[in-house]
């Protein structure tokens, strides 16, 4: 029993280093980066993603402003779900969770979710922020369909500085992290080979 509260308590242990990499690592984007979350390790961990969940829902201080919890489609939405229930654990009302997905570099919503989250106070949730364009993107479509956005938060924010979202911000993790494009990188000009 103690080591299962020991584990709800230290960070981590809930994510381990295997997840949060430091070397040297190409993202979707085309930059290079000195840290790496590796999303497939976390959603394949249903125990880490529901312990991960379980510490967000945690942090939220005013869990009743909450009727809503919005994520981006695929790792997002898993996170919206067990953030959602969580969330709604700690009390009587319901928590809704839905997901946004994309078409053509744009965030939507289906028409059902629309009508959902329309007059709600919502929490959008995402496992890392890396330029904030996902975020505001479905912080926009939110907004756009009705809901209120009083709160985003993510797993890491490699950010490492203060949000441009109207909504706050929070993170389990924050850490500041090089990025650069492939043809002007640091980490490939100190000789630092993909993923050491």
């Amino acid at each position: 029993m103690q080591e299962v509260k020991e584990r709800k308590r230290n960070l981590n242990y809930i994510v381990p280093q295997e997840v949060i990499l430091k070397g040297h690592f190409s993202l979707g984007s085309g930059k290079h980066t000195n840290i790496f979350f590796n999303k497939n390790l976390f959603y394949a961990n249903p125990e880490m993603v529901c312990d991960v969940s379980l510490k967000i829902a945690s942090k939220i201080r005013n869990t009743k402003a909450i009727e809503a919890v919005v994520g981006p489609g695929m790792g997002g939405a898993i996170l919206s779900q067990w953030v959602a229930y969580y969330l709604r654990s700690t009390r009587v009302e319901s928590v809704i969770s839905i997901f946004a997905e994309k078409k053509d570099e744009l965030w939507f919503l289906k028409k059902d979710f629309r009508k959902m989250i329309n007059g709600k106070k919502v929490l959008v949730v995402d496992d890392i922020i890396n330029t904030g364009r996902t975020v505001k993107g479905i912080v926009e479509t939110v907004e756009n369909a009705g809901g209120k956005v009083v709160m985003v938060f993510v797993v890491l924010d490699r950010r490492g500085r203060k949000s441009e979202l109207a909504a706050p911000v929070g993170s389990l993790f924050m850490k500041t992290c090089g990025s650069w494009d492939s043809n002007n990188c640091f980490l490939c000009s100190v000789g630092i080979k993909f993923g050491n």
